[in-house]
């Protein structure tokens, strides 16, 4: 097992390099050392990992043992990493002003206190969320842009969280119905993952909730295997739809109908569309990496595409704005083929 001082090494040489407020412990000065430990006592053997600084009433620290901050409100917090259950960028707490009360907590904010402009909390919010095992919600205040998800990145990895996925995934649920690695555990695993967002969808829903003649037209347009099961699908009618299985994707298009197994899958993500980059209202205010059409309306986007280990690219329509939950549960069934690898088809 790595020593702490070790384990401290790693995720500091993973942060890689810092901003004017936020870096690796010992990339600060003395001073900002100095600053920084004035605030807590270190127990021995922790070493502290990562510094956030921007004045005595507002810094954050982490060390190989707790995540220790004070918010602007002079209000502080201490957590112990083990305790720390779910780490996330966040919408902001309650009266921020640029959090959209329209949209589900830790999904959108105004960008830049503008409410005619949305932009995901992850790079326009410079709040961090924490929840421990009570269930209890913290707050801490930081910095807006990618340097939050690497700070939440080396929380979680403290916290155990990467661990604590890989047990989710491979251990047995309740709503499972079979047998570790078989089509009813994945397909459980599946379900159980997609219903842990709370967004409404209009269209998108699980396979059972579907009326009976939708659940008859998906199931006339693919051959299913004998164990594979139908878990969740998107209908808006009889050209437009998707049916993810157990076992992988079925989706129509000019060309036919298209059928892509998980275990097929190099990479997935938001698109914008067969046609390519359209224009949006948004690019002058926020340009994409030199694209005119921008990560706002990517993200509200129709599709979703889908890419095989061969480069073939496909396109998927979607329900618009649902991308982020439908990659979630993807993702896990392609984690699922290479934890539990198919020995028979």
């Amino acid at each position: 097992m790595p020593s702490e001082e070790s384990e401290a090494q790693r995720l500091k040489q993973k942060f890689g390099a810092g901003t004017a407020q936020t870096r690796v412990f010992d990339e600060w000065d003395e001073g900002g050392r100095q600053s920084l430990l004035s605030k807590i006592h270190l127990e021995d053997g922790e070493h502290p990992i990562l510094g956030h600084w921007k004045e005595s009433s507002n810094w954050l620290l982490t060390t190989t043992r707790r995540v220790i901050w004070t918010n602007p409100d002079k209000q502080s917090y201490e957590l112990r990493n083990e305790n720390i259950k779910k780490v996330g960028p966040s919408s902001g707490p309650e009266g921020w002003p640029w959090q959209d009360p329209s949209s589900p907590r830790d999904t959108l904010v105004f960008v830049n206190g503008n409410p005619d402009i949305k932009g995901h909390c992850g790079l326009y919010s410079p709040w961090l969320h924490f929840i421990d095992y009570s269930g209890t919600r913290y707050e801490a205040f930081l910095e807006t842009g990618k340097i939050l998800t690497r700070v939440r990145n080396s929380i979680w990895q403290l916290s155990g969280g990467w661990q604590r996925s890989l047990e989710d995934v491979q251990k047995p649920d309740i709503k499972s119905g079979g047998p570790t690695g078989s089509d009813a555990y994945r397909a459980g695993r599946l379900e159980f993952t997609f219903e842990k967002y709370p967004e409404n969808r209009k269209k998108t829903h699980l396979f059972s909730a579907f009326d009976s003649d939708v659940q008859r037209f998906l199931k006339s347009r693919v051959h299913l295997n004998v164990e594979e099961q139908p878990v969740l699908a998107f209908y808006e009618d009889a050209s437009t739809w998707y049916l993810a299985t157990s076992r992988g994707i079925v989706w129509p298009s000019s060309s036919g109908v298209h059928y892509i197994r998980y275990q097929e899958i190099d990479k997935m993500g938001w698109s914008d569309g067969p046609e390519g980059p359209r224009e949006c209202e948004h690019k002058k205010v926020i340009p994409g990496n030199g694209e005119s059409f921008c990560k706002i309306c990517r993200s509200n986007s129709p599709w979703f595409f889908v890419a095989s280990s061969n480069g073939q690219r496909h396109e998927i329509a979607i329900e618009a704005g649902s991308a982020s939950h439908i990659w979630d549960s993807f993702r896990l069934m392609c984690n699922l083929e290479r934890i539990h690898p198919r020995t028979f088809e």
